[in-house]
């Protein structure tokens, strides 16, 4: 199996071995878009504190972020599956999927630069469980 042709340079990793690491950051990421969706809905009439609007945006930015990034974890896991070993055509957009991917990091961590700065500067007035939640968001990331 050739390996993949990324970012200007062949790799060791061909485009089918994507499947299992793909899967499994799948699995984390749903898991991790149940619980700050579940945050949001619990929290959601409790945003009237100082900085509760920026918690509000945070938390709904970051489900959307996370559904794109389940979205494209989930056309990665697909695509790496199809095909067989003499026959990779099936697997050809996957270098465009891995550059959408890895452009996904940047927004992900601005938005945690961002829900950091949220916690040291803007919580104050807001119960101590809210401002615990976003804490568990940004340092589950």
């Amino acid at each position: 199996m050739p390996g993949m042709v990324v970012f200007g340079r062949r790799w060791r990793i061909a485009s089918d071995d994507l499947v299992f690491p793909g899967a499994f950051e799948l699995f984390i990421r749903a898991l991790w878009w149940i619980g700050t969706l579940v945050l949001y809905t619990n929290h959601k009439d409790r945003f009237a504190c100082q900085g509760g609007t920026v918690l509000h945006n945070y938390l709904v930015v970051l489900l959307v972020l996370l559904a794109v990034i389940i979205l494209t974890l989930c056309a990665i896991v697909y695509i790496s599956a199809q095909g067989t070993i003499v026959n990779p055509g099936p697997r050809r957009s996957m270098p465009a999927l891995v550059y959408l991917r890895a452009l996904l990091y940047l927004p992900e961590f601005v938005w945690a630069c961002l829900g950091i700065v949220w916690v040291s500067d803007n919580s104050i007035g807001c119960k101590p469980a809210e401002v615990g939640a976003v804490i568990g968001a940004v340092v589950s990331r």
